[in-house]
């Protein structure tokens, strides 16, 4: 028989490793090369999920992984694409690539702790099934990195 105070415990290291990485995201989305932030971030979402398999004991498969994350994650990658836009794009995107790395990253890291909490493995996670979870994750996370406002600027008297 399961017990629920370890499941609590278990539950609570892969938060605390989700709010880590959700910050790391937030820092790769500020890279201002468009190739190299999503390498990070990807990066990143790798070892969130290599981690929180490790709090779970379940058997962790890079090459498994990938196409999943994509499957995910894909339509929020699209934003830094901004950046490809010379000069501009990087100041424009830089704190918006941020906010959907951390955001994508924390919905990432609590679908997965809610798959392995279930007793789900790599093989029989299904990115369709948790699509809908995933978008209501992405609003929270929204809400775990907040984005600097801009400043309104005062004229001078």
């Amino acid at each position: 028989m399961p017990n629920p105070q370890n499941n609590a415990q278990r539950r609570r290291k892969a938060q605390e490793i989700t709010e880590r990485s959700t910050l790391y995201a937030a820092g790769a989305g500020l890279i201002p090369v468009p190739i190299v932030d999503v390498a990070v971030l990807s990066k990143v979402q790798v070892v969130l999920i290599r981690d929180i398999c490790q709090v779970y004991e379940v058997d962790f498969k890079e090459h498994r992984l990938r196409t999943r994350i994509v499957a995910l994650v894909g339509d929020v990658a699209a934003i830094g694409l901004i950046k490809l836009i010379p000069v501009l794009g990087s100041l424009f995107a830089g704190v918006t690539t941020a906010a959907a790395g951390a955001a994508s990253t924390y919905a990432l890291g609590m679908v997965f702790i809610e798959h392995f909490e279930q007793g789900g493995t790599l093989l029989d996670f299904d990115p369709a099934w948790f699509r809908e979870a995933f978008q209501r994750e992405f609003e929270k996370g929204k809400e775990v990195v907040p984005v600097p406002e801009k400043k309104k600027r005062t004229e001078p008297q």
